[in-house]
């Protein structure tokens, strides 16, 4: 496990790859959407996910104090 700091400093979003399991079900029916759209699923994915609210400054800061104050709990929950 690599540990993961966490500052006060401000941050800020980039392009990332993001991995997604589905089960079979929710493909067939992803594909199905994207077909009847005439797009790929990554089309139809990206473009709901661009339809996503951005998430404000209070809310990272609530996520990030939320983290740190539970860390020990976290680390313990990610490590079985």
């Amino acid at each position: 496990m690599v540990p993961v700091g966490l500052s006060a400093q401000r941050f800020t979003l980039a392009a990332m790859s993001l991995i997604v399991e589905l089960s079979d079900e929710v493909l067939a029916r992803l594909q199905a959407a994207a077909k009847a759209r005439g797009v790929s699923v990554a089309e139809l994915a990206t473009e709901t996910l661009s339809h996503v609210p951005a998430v404000d400054g209070d809310f990272a800061s609530l996520v990030t104090s939320t983290i740190t104050e539970h860390r020990e709990i976290l680390d313990s929950l990610a490590a079985t």
